[in-house]
């Protein structure tokens, strides 16, 4: 299935005040497979920020069937945040500052999954937002 496709019926399910948790699991498993079993440190953490990302759009009023896809994700994983403003950017220079103020404002479910990766060192940060892109640039 499609990836919005799954995405929308993640929504549908999630407004009908219904469980969320093995759908949204089915999908970041399905966009981030474990590949390094040596080291699975990585595919786990660029799972759960997606699962954190995913799981706060959800849980924003503001958030439409019609946003609720993919470009979506993306965007707040580079922004750091929803509704975005010049002077949120500017104040927020990188993106760990950004996603961590992000993650504040968020349920406590959201900030554990987003913690082990936004709270990393800045080179281990990246790296593993650089292997999330990889992945979710590959979604179809």
């Amino acid at each position: 299935m499609e990836t919005n496709k799954k995405l929308s019926v993640i929504f549908d399910t999630y407004k009908a005040n219904k469980n969320v948790a093995t759908l949204l699991d089915d999908f970041v498993d399905g966009i981030i497979s474990q590949k390094n079993e040596k080291d699975p440190s990585w595919e786990l953490s660029a799972q759960n920020l997606l699962k954190a990302v995913t799981l706060s759009l959800l849980q924003n009023p503001k958030t439409t069937k019609e946003r609720f896809i993919l470009t979506e994700i993306k965007r707040v994983l580079e922004m750091g945040t929803i509704e975005h403003t010049d002077i949120a950017f500017k104040n927020n220079n990188t993106k760990q500052t950004r996603l961590i103020d992000y993650f504040k404002n968020q349920s406590l479910e959201c900030r554990e999954l987003a913690d082990s990766v936004v709270s990393n060192s800045y080179n281990t940060f990246m790296n593993i937002i650089c292997l999330l892109y990889t992945y979710l640039t590959r979604a179809k």
